[in-house]
C-alpha cells in the first residue's frame, strides 16, 4: 500500500518539475518572437546598450577616483567626442575624396574587367559549339545571355527606379537622425542607473540560483570585454597594416581600401575578400597589366598570416573559440533580422550564448 500510495506523489512532482521548464519554454519563444517583430523599434535600444556597457568600467574607474557618476559620463563623453573628432579631421576628407574617385572609376573598372572577359567569352562558346555543333543563333544569344550578366549597365524603368530610390532614402534619412537622436539620451541614462539596474536585477533572481547565475554573468562579462577590446585591437591593426602595405605598392586609394578592409575583418575571410577585390580592380586599371596584382595578393597574404597566427591569439585568444561558420551564420541572421545594428552585435550575442551553452555543457557533463 505504501508503494502504491508513492506513485501518485511522484507523478505529481513530475508534473510540477515540467510546468517551470514549460513556461521558460514559452517565455523564450514569446521574447524571441518580439526581437523579430520590434526589430527596428529595439535597434537604438541594443546600440545603446552597447556603447553604455563597453564605457561603463571606465566611467566605474572614475567614479571610484572620487568623481561623480554623471560627472564621469559627461567628461568621458567629451573626451570620446574630441578623439573621435581629431581622427575625422585627419582622415574623413581624404576617405570622402577617395570614395567618390572611387564611386567615378567603376565604370572605368568594369570596362576594363568587360575587355578582358569578352574573349574568354567567345572562346567558351566556340569551344561550346565544337562540342554540341549548335547553331550560330543559339552561339549568339549564349554571348548576349553571358554579357548581360556582366554588371556594366543597369535596366529597366529609370524614373520608377529613381521615386523609389527617393523613398528608401528619405526613410533611411529620417530615421537616422532619429537614432542619433535617442541613442545618446538612452546610452547616458543607462549609465547613470547602471549599478541600481543590476543590484535590481539580481534581486529577481531566485536566491537558490543566485550565486550560479550570478558566476556565470561575471564570466560572460569578462569573456566578452576581452573579446570584444581584442576583435577591435585586431581591426585596428588590419586596417593600419592594409594601408600602409597598399600604400608602399603604390596604389591608390591605399587609405579607403584599408579602411574597408579592417572594418569587415570582425567577420572571418570577408574584410579580405573586399579588399582583395577592391585593390585588384584599381591595380590592373593602374597599372594596365594584370600580373601585377601579385603584389596586393601579397599584402593582403601577410596581413593574413600576422593576422591569423599573431594578432588574433594574442589580443582576442581563444576563450570563446567561435567558428568561422557560427560566425558568418550569426552576422547574416542579424542583418536579416536587425539589418546594420545587427550586424555589428551579432558577433557579441553569439559570444555570449556560446559561453552560456559551454558552461551548461560543463555542468550537465559533472552531474
Amino acid at each position: 500500500m505504501a508503494e502504491t500510495a508513492l506513485v501518485p506523489v511522484e507523478k505529481n512532482l513530475d508534473r510540477t518539475q515540467t510546468r517551470p521548464q514549460a513556461l521558460l519554454i514559452f517565455i523564450s519563444i514569446l521574447f524571441v518572437a518580439s526581437l523579430y517583430l520590434l526589430g527596428p523599434v529595439l535597434t537604438p535600444f541594443f546600440i545603446a546598450f552597447f556603447i553604455a556597457y563597453v564605457t561603463n568600467p571606465g566611467v566605474s574607474r572614475l567614479e571610484k577616483a572620487g568623481i561623480a557618476r554623471w560627472l564621469s559620463i559627461l567628461g568621458g563623453t567629451t573626451v570620446l567626442l574630441v578623439i573621435i573628432g581629431v581622427v575625422s579631421l585627419l582622415f574623413l576628407p581624404t576617405l570622402k575624396e577617395q570614395f567618390s574617385n572611387y564611386l567615378d572609376r567603376i565604370p572605368a573598372y568594369l570596362g576594363q574587367l568587360q575587355e578582358w572577359v569578352d574573349p574568354l567569352i567567345r572562346k567558351f562558346t566556340t569551344l561550346a559549339a565544337d562540342i554540341t555543333n549548335a547553331d550560330e543563333q543559339q552561339l549568339e544569344s549564349m554571348t548576349d545571355i553571358a554579357k548581360e550578366a556582366l554588371p556594366v549597365g543597369v535596366g529597366g524603368d529609370a524614373g520608377a527606379a529613381t521615386v523609389d530610390l527617393v523613398k528608401a532614402s528619405t526613410t533611411v534619412v529620417v530615421r537616422t537622425i532619429t537614432n542619433l537622436f535617442l541613442i545618446p539620451v538612452i546610452a547616458f541614462y543607462l549609465l547613470r542607473d547602471w549599478n541600481s539596474i543590476t543590484d535590481n536585477l539580481k534581486s529577481v533572481l531566485p536566491v537558490s540560483k543566485r550565486k550560479r547565475i550570478v558566476a556565470l554573468t561575471r564570466e560572460v562579462d569578462e569573456v566578452l570585454k576581452s573579446f570584444l577590446y581584442g576583435q577591435l585591437l585586431v581591426m585596428l591593426s588590419l586596417g593600419a597594416m592594409y594601408c600602409a602595405g597598399l600604400l608602399l605598392i603604390g596604389l591608390e586609394f591605399s587609405l579607403l581600401i584599408g579602411v574597408v578592409a579592417g572594418i569587415l575583418s570582425f567577420v572571418p575571410f570577408l574584410g579580405t575578400a573586399i579588399g582583395l577585390i577592391m585593390a585588384s580592380m584599381v591595380m590592373i586599371t593602374q597599372a594596365d597589366h594584370f600580373l601585377e596584382v601579385w603584389k596586393v595578393f601579397l599584402v593582403f597574404g601577410v596581413g593574413q598570416f600576422i593576422e591569423g597566427n599573431f594578432l588574433t591569439p594574442k589580443l582576442v585568444g581563444e576563450q570563446v573559440g567561435l567558428h568561422p561558420v557560427i560566425v558568418i551564420f550569426a552576422v547574416l541572421a542579424g542583418g536579416h533580422l536587425f539589418g546594420f545594428s545587427g550586424i555589428l552585435l551579432a558577433l557579441p550575442v553569439a559570444a555570449v550564448m556560446w559561453v552560456i551553452i559551454k558552461n551548461l555543457a560543463d555542468n550537465t557533463s559533472t552531474i
